[in-house]
């Protein structure tokens, strides 16, 4: 009945089955336009998160990290005025920009010590390079001395400075986001009502189309910096790299990679079939079908709104690469039947072909549909969409081999047999000759590459450092390097350690108890009286803390409330604050000195601490999961710590 059905509509009436076909490919054809690539957080971890979820709180606690660091060496001394000068040019320019929030750069670094100043004159304000009448000598000598600003402002031989350019918050991506979230959550504990269903399903969307927006808009903004910055190469060495550049440059490399990749490719295959075959029609025919999967299965990603990311970039070549082998097995198999049935039909040498050809070529599709679909069981996203994409695109693949290749030779002629050189042919046979021939040897070999292969395995690690997803030459390399090298590392790690649950649970009945005067009392006592951390007898175990965290050979700059304590600590070293004085001293700072050097690190509470280490990128014995398992297990069993 299938088989009867199959000859009457692709082999009998083919014109039925390819029509069908172009509509199929003119629908989704339509979707082609939506199919994109994504870069993005959501689209590389799975849906709900935990470790995702973290991330974004702390992101919402401690700033965004949607900044672009941008380096400069003077062809000067970095300190002269014509260098600051141009310092000064170079962050008005980015000011403008509509989205750029601040710029943070030598500028804007608090001084003590140009000339020293007292407790009293740091809580009214700052010093900066920007003062008038600053001695530059001395604000030279104490950017460079200084651990808060040495190899995050200046590097350390003091002859290149970086700019931090914060980007304005994207409100409605956080808010479209905080409200999928929270739909999600609850499809985890109940199952969704109707409505619910739909505003999830619309939520999904709009924050899809917020996400593929803020993307793009990203990439705008970095263009127009790098036309800012290419005005100045003239008088500085320049270089910019960051978070958003790694994503809006990582999107760029994946559309090179697919063209180039893509059209690398589609040559080789022309190629390979015309030296083999040297026919046209074999040569038409399986690249017409190959054309037919791959616009039938980016069409059919856009029509899902499923982006591709950096690991399943290139699936569109190895899609194209296995709908080829289907189709040349059904070449080779039609000239044999052809050179054994020189005067067969047309019909009868197609229908041949398929039939013989159908059971091995669904079952090499079947179990390849069933190796990438082992990758579904990763806890990866990308690598379950990628399973899921190819799953999908053999399936497309195996349906075209059967019906839009044999359809079509059904309007050709079988044509004049011509005799030629079998080239696979005489491949095999010499292989066979070999393995015939030196049996022994042949053994040998294979036992040998096998124990080869058993030592590779023993030593195979997985690493992923982003340095290695560009070349040397590119902007990004060499910035990332650069930063790595003299800024003390490029990738960010984030230490977050809490108060005891027991401490919070203590405060939190404290200010149940207490009246509504008392309550105020208390607040007035300042944040060392709610504090857990905020304490002079805290600051040791924080210092061990960050000392622990600096020594690591794979951290570079570490950042943290004891670098700001080490520093205020030097304003009156007469003085030792205490209790109630620190508490009084934290309340009294500028709000400027507030947000540069203590909501970065600590949590308004005082109950949280946040440790900022950057991570050398080019660091070979780099192994990032070993480095984080060290850090715990530290903080866990050397300062009893426990582990969330």
């Amino acid at each position: 009945m299938i088989i009867d059905s199959y000859e009457n509509i692709i082999l009998k009436r083919p014109w039925v089955s390819l029509l069908f076909i172009l509509v199929l490919i003119g629908f989704f054809s339509v979707y082609i336009p939506q199919f994109r690539l994504d870069a993005s957080a959501d689209s590389l971890v799975l849906e709900n998160d935990p470790a995702l979820q973290y991330y974004r709180t702390i992101r919402a606690a401690y700033g965004s990290d949607d900044y672009l660091i941008i380096t400069v060496k003077p062809h000067g001394s970095l300190f002269s005025d014509d260098s600051l000068k141009a310092l000064e040019q170079l962050t008005q320019k980015l000011l403008k920009l509509e989205r750029v929030k601040s710029v943070f750069s030598l500028l804007d670094a608090p001084l003590v010590k140009s000339p020293p100043v007292t407790l009293s004159e740091f809580e009214r304000g700052a010093r900066t390079l920007r003062t008038q009448g600053l001695d530059k000598k001395q604000a030279e000598k104490e950017l460079q001395s200084n651990p808060l600003y040495r190899e995050l402002l200046i590097s350390r031989d003091g002859k290149i400075s970086a700019l931090q350019v914060n980007f304005k918050l994207n409100n409605e991506y956080f808010r479209l986001l905080k409200q999928r979230e929270k739909l999600r959550a609850v499809r985890l504990k109940r199952s969704l009502t109707t409505q619910e269903k739909i505003q999830l399903r619309s939520l999904s969307k709009e924050f899809e189309q917020e996400n593929k927006r803020l993307q793009q808009q990203f990439s705008e903004d970095i263009a127009k910096v790098r036309g800012i910055l290419q005005e100045s190469k003239l008088s500085a060495d320049i270089h910019l790299a960051g978070v958003p550049m790694i994503v809006a440059d990582s999107v760029v490399a994946i559309k090179y990679d697919l063209s180039r990749f893509g059209v690398g490719v589609l040559c080789f295959m022309i190629v390979i079939l015309i030296v083999v075959f040297r026919k046209p029609r074999w040569v038409i025919l399986p690249m017409m079908t190959c054309f037919a999967t791959g616009i039938l299965m980016i069409g059919l990603l856009g029509f899902l709104h499923w982006p591709i990311t950096i690991v399943s970039s290139n699936f569109i070549s190895l899609l194209l690469i296995i709908t080829l082998s289907f189709t040349v097995h059904l070449v080779v198999r039609y000239r044999e039947l052809h050179a054994l049935s020189p005067d067969a039909t047309q019909l009868m040498l197609v229908r041949n072909m398929v039939f013989s050809k159908f059971k091995p070529s669904f079952y090499t599709a079947i179990t390849t549909m069933v190796a990438f679909a082992s990758l579904l069981f990763s806890d990866i996203r990308p690598v379950i969409d990628f399973g899921w994409m190819m799953v999908m695109g053999i399936s497309i693949a195996f349906l075209m081999t059967f019906t839009l290749f044999p359809a079509t030779l059904m309007f050709l002629k079988p044509g004049k047999l011509v005799q030629r050189r079998n080239i696979t042919g005489a491949i095999t046979r010499f292989i066979a000759y070999i393995i015939k021939r030196y049996t022994k040897y042949v053994i040998i070999v294979a036992i040998l590459l096998a124990i080869l292969g058993m030592i590779g395995l023993s030593r195979l690690s997985v690493e992923n450092r982003f340095l290695d997803y560009f070349k040397s030459s590119t902007d990004i390399y060499q910035g990332m390097l650069l930063i790595d090298q003299k800024f003390g590392g490029t990738t960010p790690l984030d230490v977050i350690i809490d108060a005891p649950d027991s401490f919070k649970e203590s405060q939190a009945k404290l200010k149940a108890e207490l009246e509504d005067e008392e309550h105020e009392e208390l607040g007035e006592a300042g944040i060392t009286a709610t504090s857990y951390w905020f304490k002079r007898e805290k600051f040791k175990d924080i210092d061990s803390i960050h000392a622990f965290l600096d020594q690591l050979p794979q951290t570079g700059k570490v950042l943290s409330i004891s670098s700001t304590m080490t520093m205020i600590d030097t304003l009156d070293k007469d003085k030792r604050l205490e209790g109630f004085y620190l508490s009084v001293m934290y309340k009294r700072l500028s709000p400027e000195i507030k947000t540069m050097l203590f909501d970065p690190y600590m949590s308004n509470d005082g109950n949280q601490l946040r440790f900022a280490i950057r991570v050398f990128e080019s660091d070979p014995t780099l192994k990032r999961e070993e480095l984080i398992q060290q850090i715990k297990t530290q903080l866990t069993d050397q300062f009893g710590l426990k582990k969330n």
